[in-house]
């Protein structure tokens, strides 16, 4: 199965399961998305090509901690901490709700 070029890999018995999805590409990034009896968990590896060349939920990847909450436009959340700071930058990512294809 397909998802934007991807391999597409779940295992398990169905919905209820705690199975892992696995989006692999060739190009070498990896999503997996796991459930163990809580919330979801998502691992991203990426390639070295991508170092200092990232951004999102996920960091930016440059190895200094201190620039990883970002907001899409660039701007440093900084000025915020702890759970205010989580709050703010999860929502400064949010995306519209629309229909996947």
């Amino acid at each position: 199965v397909g998802a934007h070029g991807g391999l597409v890999v779940m295992r398990g018995d169905g919905e209820d399961s705690d199975y892992p999805i696995e989006i692999s590409y060739a190009t070498g990034e990896q999503i997996r998305v796991e459930r163990c009896g809580g919330p979801a968990r998502v691992l991203v590896r990426l390639p070295t090509s991508h170092y200092e060349n990232t951004a999102g939920l996920c960091g930016t990847w440059t190895g200094d901690p201190t620039d990883d909450l970002r907001t899409p436009a660039g701007d440093a959340l900084s000025s915020l901490s702890g759970y205010a700071a989580m709050v703010a930058f999860g929502e400064s990512w949010a995306v519209a709700d629309r229909a996947v294809t």
